[in-house]
């Protein structure tokens, strides 16, 4: 079985983070204002952060449509410049909730060449349910697919005898 780097799932995980950005980004052009602003005040800790604030500087002042062209590109120059991305620090979008950055690693190792999805047999839901609603039902849904699974749901239908 092949390794997966550990470098690499983490500028997966920064490409499917600022994809997310992209999204609101697009709705919201405005909100790039708010990250020129911090963008504008922040002083870089070294010569490197340096280089990386005025290539952000001017990404930033070419545009939301540049901009989320720009943040979604894959190769070596935006693997760096997501690494010192502004936008995690702007308000844009909360990525904080602990559920969601799981499932970002996860994709990101999902994605990764070499990497195997869990198979049924290694599937198990780590939460007691209780109940038999449509929510105890749609959280076990959510919970499956989290972990990389896929599953179709239709109406019951009556069984006729």
């Amino acid at each position: 079985m092949e390794t997966i780097n550990a470098e690499q799932v983490n500028y997966r995980a920064k490409l499917i983070m600022h994809r997310l950005y992209a999204r609101v980004l697009l709705r919201e052009p405005e909100r790039l204002d708010g990250v020129l602003a911090d963008v504008a005040t922040h002083r870089p800790a070294n010569e490197e952060n340096a280089r990386d604030d005025d290539e952000w500087k001017a990404l930033l002042a070419s545009g939301a449509d540049a901009v989320c062209r720009a943040i979604v590109a894959r190769g070596e120059r935006m693997d760096r410049l997501r690494s010192t991305s502004p936008l995690p620090c702007a308000g844009i979008l909360d990525l904080t909730d602990p559920g969601l950055r799981r499932r970002i690693w996860r994709k990101a190792r999902l994605e990764m060449p070499g990497a195997t999805r869990p198979s049924l047999e290694t599937f198990h839901l780590e939460n007691t349910y209780s109940g038999d609603g449509e929510e105890e039902f749609d959280q076990i849904l959510r919970d499956i697919r989290s972990e990389g699974f896929d599953l179709v749901s239709r109406t019951a239908k009556p069984v006729e005898q």
